[in-house]
């Protein structure tokens, strides 16, 4: 993320792989996810002390590191936290984070809504990525004139094919990634 900010896709990913292992093994699985939040916190951490001033600490930019993504990191850490908290038996009110799959799931939502509502209430342009800043008057023309920024999804006959181009290799490997899964 420190590279670029449209890495944060890659991290999610990172950070949701061992997620699914939790759901599936419960408490054999949650130490690596704790680590993998305390170093994404402890590398963000260091690197926005690095890239910053510390005069510019705390300012929120979404297109370049900044405590936005630390409040990200953040988010990610404390539900791993009171997840190991309550699993040692503190008393977190996590709920049922020993129970089975199904109550880790209900946990796990739960606690990625709060942390989702948390982010929205202290970043309100978090969601618009990169481009929250972006002043308004060159919205049409960079956006038109980026081919990367297109529309996910076919906007008429011409965007058709290429839509089909790109999507097809993920058509053809999907059936495999499903067996594997």
């Amino acid at each position: 993320m420190w590279v670029a900010a449209e890495s944060l896709v890659w991290v999610t990913l990172a950070a949701t792989v061992p997620g699914f292992a939790w759901l599936r093994d419960g408490e054999s699985r949650l130490r690596p996810n704790v680590r993998f939040g305390a170093g994404l916190w402890g590398a963000l951490a260091i690197a926005l002390v690095l890239e910053r001033p510390l005069s510019d600490i705390l300012a929120i930019e979404y297109d370049r590191l900044s405590v936005v993504h630390l409040g990200i990191a953040t988010a990610l850490l404390s539900f791993w936290f009171a997840i190991w908290l309550r699993q040692a038996g503190w008393a977190v009110p996590v709920g049922f984070a020993r129970g089975g799959t199904g109550e880790r799931g209900l946990v796990g939502a739960g606690g990625g809504m709060l942390g989702i509502a948390a982010l929205l209430t202290a970043f309100p342009g978090i969601l618009e990525g990169p481009f929250a800043e972006l002043d308004p008057r060159l919205d049409a023309a960079f956006f038109d004139r980026v081919a990367e920024l297109a529309p996910l999804l076919p906007s008429g006959a011409e965007t058709t094919g290429d839509y089909f181009f790109f999507i097809g290799s993920g058509l053809v490997v999907l059936p495999i990634m499903l067996g594997l899964a």
